[in-house]
């Protein structure tokens, strides 16, 4: 036991001292730092980042997930510049979208044209059954005109700028209950309306029409004349009504921006306008049930480091650099280990052994150091696939070769020394001697080694994503830059303008790999006798 204790002491003696030689090297514990933030974002990435890294997406509506952001919006670090005041970012026009309680139901004003018809707060409908605003049409008879409601939400545009690419969405939960025939129906309206001093700017709105399965079949700007027609129930129906593209008025495509709807900041006001209109000459009652009424609306900057150009779910850049950090540390520290210590092996093996054994090995690796990288890896993704374990299985077992050759140099030197002779006529094995004598003289070589084989990988993995050989399954800071390079951004408008896409993720690998530079070159002046010696 006081031997173990013994070797337990100086061990832990040797590490203190090796770590009061590091610390003298700046550049070394800077690299180590860099690492060491890299490691911990690789870690906790998962717990820290806002959105998925690929397909990020606000899922709280019920029609389906929307975009968090517009493409390419600026990082809010534009907002500080000169002029960035001006810049429009993310809002929700609805502070309480659910319609939750009666507080917000009174928040909506109600403006009803005609006869015959209740707006009220219930608090066990809606979507989840937790609030909605339920309008209630009646009639023993025919009515001769159309009786109407209307439900506005008054709230501020606060930019001066328009949104950004994205431009804003509308979203409504609507279900339909009652006696609804060809003869007695429904037309649901949705209007945006700016509001300056008394005078209105003119104003945009959207009608659509169901079938019976409550699909929305049409959707137009502009006055229209599509009926809305309804002959049995319908559960509740949750849509999108998107303002990003043209936008068609039969039987011509006509482009409205979304500029025009907020171009800039004021008083504006989101208005839910219903129709009844009833032929029908029985008595009959028809219920209407609105729940989730929002505007989200796109700015042009958004988070810390804006979002990508990915057509229609733009994703976080600091998700993907985050996530691709992850892939970065993982894969480097992996690959690099599996190549290390495959080239420990063969490199003992055939130093000290020498023989037949020898020439095997050596061969085996001169074959492999022969055959072309570039076109090898990329013969043999198509083959096995684009994945992380293969790119891996590649950069691992395609990178050992020096490393073998320059262990099993150091090998031959050291069993041609007086200690390992000692050790040969004590009768020890050539296992023992291998593990207990040559191992610990070239440990320094290998840690040496597996630092510095961390910048090869990493780039690798790079361009190899870069050329579009990613796994489609993960973000790594090589794919981003592939889909920056496939975007024609850089071709049309020049990086400059959305440099974040493109810088960002190159210095983070520069940063990786330099890091681990500064690490090796630090290992080698303190394990290196002779670079000690001049220090």
């Amino acid at each position: 036991m006081s031997v173990t204790k013994s070797r337990i002491q100086l061990q832990l003696e040797a590490i203190k001292s090796f770590w009061n030689e590091f610390k003298r090297v700046k550049r070394g514990v800077a690299g180590l730092i860099i690492i060491c933030i890299f490691t911990l974002l690789a870690i906790i990435g998962p717990y820290i980042t806002p959105y998925d890294p690929l397909y990020p997406k606000i899922t709280e509506y019920p029609a389906g997930p929307a975009p968090i952001a517009s493409e390419l919006a600026q990082p809010y670090l534009h907002k500080l510049l000169p002029g960035g005041d001006a810049l429009s970012e993310n809002m929700r026009a609805v502070s309480d979208y659910k319609i939750s309680s009666y507080e917000t139901f009174q928040n909506w004003s109600k403006r009803v044209t005609g006869q015959n018809i209740e707006v009220a707060y219930t608090p066990n409908e809606g979507y989840h059954n937790d609030g909605a605003i339920k309008i209630t049409y009646t009639s023993a008879t025919a009515q001769p005109n159309p009786t109407s409601v209307s439900l506005t939400y008054n709230f501020k545009y606060p930019f001066k700028n328009p949104p950004g690419r994205g431009g804003f969405q509308l979203h409504i939960s609507y279900k339909v209950d009652g006696n609804f025939t060809t003869e007695s129906t429904v037309t649901i309206e949705l209007f945006i309306k700016r509001i300056q001093g008394s005078e209105p700017l003119p104003n945009y709105y959207w009608r659509f029409t169901t079938i019976e399965d409550g699909t929305v079949v049409y959707i137009y700007p502009i006055y229209s004349d599509i009926p809305l027609s309804v002959n049995k129930p319908l559960n509740w129906t949750h849509k999108w009504l998107r303002s990003t593209g043209l936008w068609r008025i039969a039987p011509e495509y006509t482009a409205l921006p979304w500029e025009k709807v907020f171009p800039t900041a004021g008083d504006y006001a989101f208005e839910v306008k219903l129709t009844f209109e009833d032929k029908a000459q029985s008595a009959k009652t028809m219920t209407v049930y609105l729940d989730n009424l929002d505007i989200l609306i796109y700015g042009q900057v958004f988070g810390i480091f804006g979002s990508d150009g990915q057509k229609g779910t733009p994703r976080d850049m600091l998700s993907n650099l985050i996530y691709g950090a992850r892939l970065s540390v993982f894969l480097g520290l992996s690959a690099a280990a599996i190549s290390v210590t495959i080239g420990l092996f063969v490199g003992l093996l055939s130093g000290y052994f020498g023989g037949i054994l020898d020439e095997v090995l050596m061969r085996i690796t001169d074959i492999l150091m022969c055959l072309p990288g570039l076109p090898l890896i990329l013969v043999l993704i198509a083959v096995l696939g684009r994945s992380i374990v293969t790119l891996l299985i590649l950069l691992s077992f395609l990178s050992w070769m020096g490393f073998a050759r320059e262990i099993r140099s150091l090998t031959l030197s050291i069993r041609e020394r007086a200690f390992v002779e000692a050790a040969k006529a004590a009768g020890a094995g050539g296992v023992y001697i291998v593990t207990h004598h040559i191992l610990p003289n070239v440990i320094s070589l290998v840690y040496l080694s597996l630092a510095l084989s961390v910048p090869g990988v990493v780039l690798s993995e790079a361009a190899l994503s870069w050329l579009g050989l990613y796994d489609p399954k993960v973000v790594s800071w090589g794919r981003v830059l592939s889909e920056f390079t496939n975007s024609g951004v850089a071709s049309t408008t020049g990086f400059q303008n959305y440099w974040w896409w493109v810088i960002l993720p190159g210095a983070m690998i520069s940063l990786l790999t330099i890091s681990f530079i500064l690490l090796g070159y630090s290992l080698d002046e303190i394990l290196n006798p002779r670079l000690r010696m001049r220090r």
